[in-house]
């Protein structure tokens, strides 16, 4: 099958994207193999079949790395975007960081598919660290403040502004609670953090939660293979209650931020 159609290509390489993560076990084909011709450095690749478009991802990675293989991806996805592909980049990022985030979070064995935590702590903070600047990049902040270095609080409350109606209220209340969480285990040593185990793993559920959301957000024409993980999860139950009746913590909606037992935070 040729490439004929951008939108096509974009979906294809999505599904890519989650073939170069666990627990996915992909091999290529010899024949396809040399059909590729990947390149020996990690230069721009074109992509010429959508058929060639997972093989490529899976040699690419093989070859050169992970890294490169999303930079070969995102090249390939960016160039359908201007030939007429409808899905917008930020869609491809989204996905990439649903994934890393959930890569560094669970180590998943590839035999039993058992799951089991990795370093939930550190996936917090990555995800943390982009959905900030995702929301620094797409809302206009700048229109409610006279600086240039807004803090994630602030750009989460933003986001609910009536003006702006980029997130929901529950979604800034689940932001604010991953973000109190992200401030543990990114300022004090493994053995100094003040939250339970359980607490950074609700964060990390809660942060895959949030771009879940956000790739349904562009999917208004049902063209992605969307994560399926929150589609029918309710987040004040599965997020909110859970902080509230099993750690003590309170939201306090007037001042935007979580009241935790186990620290004292000043909001931004």
């Amino acid at each position: 099958m040729s490439l004929s159609d951008p939108l096509e290509l974009q979906q294809q390489i999505l599904k890519a994207v989650k073939c170069l993560y666990p627990p996915n076990q992909f091999e290529v084909e010899p024949s396809v193999r040399d059909q590729l011709d990947l390149p020996e450095t990690t230069g721009e690749y074109t992509i010429g079949d959508i058929d060639h478009v997972v093989p490529a991802a899976i040699e690419m990675k093989r070859i050169h790395g992970r890294y490169n293989a999303l930079k070969m991806l995102y090249y390939n996805f960016k160039r359908m975007r201007d030939l007429g592909g409808s899905i917008s980049a930020e869609v491809f990022l989204l996905m990439v960081e649903y994934c890393e985030i959930d890569d560094l979070a669970f180590d998943i064995d590839y035999v039993s598919g058992d799951v089991k935590p990795n370093n939930p702590a550190a996936a917090v903070i990555r995800g943390c660290a982009f959905f900030e600047q995702y929301l620094q990049n797409t809302i206009p902040w700048n229109d409610f403040i006279d600086h240039n270095d807004p803090s994630f609080a602030k750009l989460l409350n933003i986001s609910t502004y009536d003006e702006v109606n980029f997130l929901t209220d529950i979604e800034r209340r689940v932001g604010h609670l991953v973000r109190a969480i992200r401030n543990d285990v990114a300022h004090r040593s493994w053995l100094d953090m003040q939250y339970s185990y359980d607490a950074i793993l609700l964060g990390v559920r809660a942060m895959t939660y949030l771009l879940e959301q956000q790739i349904r957000n562009y999917d208004a024409g049902g063209e992605l293979s969307v994560p399926a993980e929150a589609e029918n999860i309710d987040p004040q139950e599965a997020y909110l209650s859970k902080a509230e009746n099993e750690f003590g913590w309170s939201y306090n909606s007037d001042r935007k931020y979580w009241e935790t037992v186990n620290i004292e935070e000043t909001p931004s």
